[in-house]
């Protein structure tokens, strides 16, 4: 990029990228974004208050007092660093192109690559055990896999003692499970499954199904691919499970597992994005530059509301 920004930003495509949308992506579902005002600043996490004082007799004597209630109060730092990526469209490129708007392909090609890391970092945060208080996490291995065949694979069972855990550490009851495509895969063969399915459902499970059976609003996969540079393949959910207690309008002071921080206010963007284009300085080169910005920070905001289920399947 030159020193000095020769080149202009363009608005409509700004709003484009930040209503882009890749239906393979579940980082906005499971960490959903929460709008901000500063690219730095805390988030609040209150205390279990709410929670307490059940047993307490709360009974006003006429001219007593109430009872005192307090909350405590913690908090946590985000920021919302920028994620960009660039593209060059060369001028013959763009006089050969009769498809449609080449700079929106451009966009949505740029905007998806961003996207795909938010997803990756996502994936991270909510696959990593070390991200887990003790007690909200399980490593499967050999028969209890729930494609293994074996009696002893349970996943009725295990999503329940993660249910059970999430609910005992919060009150909340966990709403989304994220399954790691390959879990599905396993998951819609499981004997134990399907015997407790037989009855009601012809032919394998939907994630519609699955979600009535564990118990949760919905079930979502992760199909995302991420694709190294020797031209090799992965899931980038992997082999794993994840419940977790999504707020359904997330804020800065919920309980909610994981949250998306986006700059809204970060200059000259539609929604934490932005779309610019200046005018290659190689002036040979025949071309224009195109980027795009995405301001965000990926955040665990409440661990005991989620639970790991590593290595669900083999």
């Amino acid at each position: 990029m030159p020193d000095s920004f020769q080149g202009h930003i363009d608005a409509a495509l700004s709003m484009y990228a930040q209503r882009y949308v890749n239906r393979d992506l579940i980082a906005d579902i499971v960490a959903p974004r929460v709008p901000v005002g500063r690219q730095s600043d805390k988030y609040w996490q209150w205390g279990r208050e709410d929670m307490q004082g059940a047993a307490i007799d709360d009974t006003r004597a006429p001219g007593a007092g109430a009872i005192m209630v307090t909350k405590t109060l913690s908090s946590d730092l985000y920021h919302c660093p920028d994620h960009a990526r660039k593209a060059v469209i060369a001028d013959e490129e763009a006089a050969n192109y009769d498809a449609g708007d080449l700079r929106q392909e451009y966009t949505g090609t740029l905007t998806n690559q961003v996207l795909l890391g938010h997803e990756y970092r996502t994936a991270q945060l909510l696959t990593t055990p070390g991200n887990f208080p003790s007690g909200n996490k399980v490593q499967l291995s050999s028969n209890d896999q729930w494609n293994s065949g074996d009696a002893a694979a349970q996943p009725v069972e295990d999503i329940m003692t993660g249910r059970d855990a999430i609910v005992a550490k919060t009150g909340m009851k966990p709403n989304v499970l994220v399954l790691g495509y390959q879990v599905y895969s396993g998951l819609k063969n499981n004997a134990a499954l399907i015997e407790r399915i037989k009855y009601t459902k012809l032919g394998n499970p939907n994630e519609q199904d699955l979600a009535q059976l564990f118990e949760v609003d919905r079930v979502v996969i992760g199909s995302a691919i991420s694709r190294s540079a020797a031209g090799v393949n992965s899931y980038i959910w992997g082999k794993h499970a994840v419940l977790l207690y999504v707020q359904p309008t997330p804020s800065r002071t919920d309980i909610s597992a994981a949250k998306t921080f986006v700059w809204t206010g970060a200059p000259g963007t539609s929604g934490g994005f932005q779309t610019a284009f200046y005018r290659h300085p190689e002036e040979d080169r025949k071309a224009d530059v195109g980027h795009v910005h995405f301001y965000h920070n990926e955040k665990v905001t409440a661990s005991d509301a989620m639970y790991l289920i590593e290595d669900a399947v083999a």
